[in-house]
C-alpha cells in the first residue's frame, strides 16, 4: 500500500462490496488502526491489540474533529416519534471553535427546516445540540444533513459532514423504496472526474415493501454509457442503509467520449436516482500514446485524418484534411463536419458550421478539407471532433484529437527560432563553398618515378652547362 493514500475494498465471493476504508497519507513504517469504532495512524502492531498502539500527533493548530446526526431510529411510525440530535467531537488536536449547521430536505431537494445550533462558538472536547422534533409530513422520506466548521486546521474534513435518511411511515407510507445520492469522492479540487478513474459514491437507501434486493449505479449520457455497472445488495425490507460503491470510469484512450457533464444513475427497488457530474481529461498511465488517428468503422468504410495542426491562434483561419474510402458496391450519402472544443462549449462556433454534404461514388475515395477559425479560446489544451454521418443514420462516426491554441507571440518566437536555424545552415553553406572553392585549385597530389626522372635529367644538363662554362672562363 501507498504512504500517499489508497483505497481498501473488500469483496464476497459474489463480488458484493462488503466493506471499504480510505485514508489519506501516513508516515513510513505507520499503520490504521481502529479503536472504539474510530480510525487512528498507529505503531505496528502485528497480532496485537491497538490498544496503546495510538499515536497523537498534534502539530500547530491542528486537530481532527467529526460532526454525527444522533437518532434512535430511521424509521419513525408518525411524525411525533421523530426526534433528532446532532453532535461534534474531537477526535484529537487542538480545542477550537466551531459552527454547526444542518438541514433536512425531502427527496426533489426542498429545503425543509434549517437549524444552526451553533456560530463560531469555543468547544473544549464535545459539543451537543438541543433536542430537535420538527413536525415533517408523513408518509415521506427525508434527507438530513449536518455540518460543522472549525478554526484549527482540520486534517480530515470527510468527517466534516454527516447525512442520514430517514422515513415518517403515517397511516400509509413506508411501502415504497427510495435511492437518495449523497457524496461523490475521489474527484479533483475543481469536482471534476478523469475518464479512466474509479470514483465512489454514497446512496442513502430505503427498502420499503418489495423483494427485489439489487441497486445498480452507472454513469451516461445521451449517447453513451462511460463506466461498467456496480451494484449492491439490499436484504431487509423497512431498512435504511448508507452504502458507498465504486464505479469505474472507461479509460477513453481513443477520445471516443466528449468531455462535459454526464449522470450518475442509481435504479434498484423499484426506485430510481441521478446526479450530474463533469468528466473531463484521461488517466495518462492507463493509455498508450497514439500517433496515428485512424478510426476504420466498417470493412467497406474507412475514414482517417490526415492532416491537421498540432497548433493553432485565435482569429486565425486552419484546415484539416479527413481521407474517405467507399469500399463498397454502392454509392454513398456523407455529410461531415469538424469542430473544436473543451467540455461541452464549442470554440469554433455552431458546431455544424462547416458541414458539407458529397455523395461518395461505389469505389471511390475522396479528402475534403473542413475550414475552422477558433474564437476567444484561452491558450491551452482543447480537442478537434469530426463527425461523420453516412447514408442519413441515426448514429455517427467521429475522430477525435487533441489540439492546442497558443498565443501569438508563442509562434513568433517559433519563427524567430526557425530563421536563425535558417541563417546558420546558409552561413555553413557559405563556408563549405569557400572550402569547395580552394579545393577547385590546381595542386600536385601524386607523380610518377617517370616524371620525377625526366625532371632530374633536365636539371643535370643546367648543371654541366654551368660546370663547362667554368672551365672555360678559367682557361682564358
Amino acid at each position: 500500500l501507498k504512504n500517499s493514500g489508497e483505497t481498501i475494498y473488500l469483496y464476497d465471493n459474489e463480488g458484493n462490496l462488503i466493506h471499504f476504508v480510505a485514508y489519506n497519507e501516513t508516515d513510513k513504517g505507520k499503520s490504521f488502526a481502529i479503536l472504539d469504532n474510530v480510525w487512528y495512524e498507529a505503531n505496528s502492531t502485528p497480532g496485537y491489540n491497538n490498544n496503546g498502539s495510538i499515536i497523537y500527533t498534534e502539530e500547530t493548530n491542528s486537530c481532527d474533529w467529526q460532526i454525527k446526526i444522533l437518532l434512535n431510529k430511521t424509521i419513525f411510525e408518525n411524525k411525533d416519534e421523530f426526534e433528532w440530535q446532532m453532535r461534534a467531537s474531537k477526535l484529537n488536536g487542538q480545542s477550537t471553535n466551531i459552527t454547526g449547521t444542518a438541514k433536512i430536505e425531502d427527496l426533489f431537494g426542498n429545503i425543509i427546516k434549517e437549524y444552526n445550533p451553533w456560530t463560531n462558538d469555543s468547544s473544549t472536547y464535545q459539543k451537543t445540540s438541543s433536542e430537535y422534533s420538527p413536525s415533517l409530513e408523513e408518509g415521506k422520506i427525508y434527507i438530513i444533513t449536518a455540518n460543522l466548521e472549525t478554526q484549527c486546521n482540520d486534517t480530515n474534513t470527510e468527517n466534516n459532514i454527516d447525512q442520514k435518511t430517514i422515513t415518517i411511515k403515517g397511516s400509509s407510507g413506508g411501502n415504497s423504496s427510495s435511492v437518495v445520492i449523497g457524496n461523490i469522492y475521489d474527484l479533483g479540487q475543481d469536482d471534476i472526474a478523469k475518464f479512466g478513474q474509479t470514483i465512489r459514491i454514497k446512496l442513502n437507501i430505503y427498502k420499503g415493501d418489495t423483494t427485489k434486493e439489487v441497486v445498480t449505479a452507472w454513469v451516461e449520457n445521451e449517447d453513451n454509457t462511460i463506466s461498467k455497472q456496480s451494484k449492491a445488495d439490499i436484504y431487509t425490507k423497512f431498512s435504511e442503509q448508507e452504502v458507498t460503491i465504486p464505479i469505474q470510469l472507461k479509460p477513453n484512450c481513443d477520445f471516443k467520449y466528449e468531455d462535459g457533464t454526464y449522470k450518475i444513475k442509481v435504479e434498484g427497488l423499484n426506485a430510481y436516482a441521478e446526479k450530474e457530474i463533469k468528466v473531463e481529461g484521461i488517466t495518462d498511465d492507463l493509455c498508450e500514446t497514439k500517433l496515428v488517428y485512424k478510426e476504420p468503422s466498417e470493412a467497406k468504410f474507412y475514414y482517417e485524418l490526415i492532416d491537421w495542426p498540432l497548433e493553432i491562434e485565435n482569429d486565425k483561419e486552419f484546415e484539416i484534411k479527413v481521407k474517405i474510402d467507399n469500399n463498397d458496391d454502392i454509392d454513398r450519402e456523407i455529410d461531415i463536419w469538424s469542430y473544436i472544443y473543451r467540455g461541452s462549449k464549442s470554440y469554433s462556433g455552431e458546431r455544424e458550421l462547416n458541414l458539407k454534404h458529397l455523395t461518395l461514388k461505389r469505389g471511390a475515395s475522396k479528402e475534403i478539407i473542413l475550414k475552422h477559425i477558433v474564437r476567444e479560446a484561452e491558450p491551452g489544451d482543447y480537442s478537434l471532433m469530426v463527425k461523420i454521418i453516412k447514408d442519413n443514420q441515426a448514429t455517427y462516426k467521429k475522430i477525435t484529437q487533441k489540439i492546442k491554441v497558443i498565443e501569438e507571440e508563442v509562434k513568433q518566437e517559433k519563427v524567430e527560432e526557425k530563421e536563425e536555424k535558417i541563417e546558420l545552415k546558409e552561413k555553413d553553406k557559405e563556408d563549405y563553398s569557400t572550402l569547395l572553392e580552394s579545393t577547385r585549385q590546381p595542386s600536385i597530389v601524386y607523380e610518377s618515378t617517370t616524371i620525377k626522372a625526366n625532371k632530374l635529367v633536365v636539371w643535370f644538363f643546367i648543371g654541366l652547362l654551368v660546370i663547362y662554362a667554368g672551365i672555360l672562363t678559367w682557361k682564358k
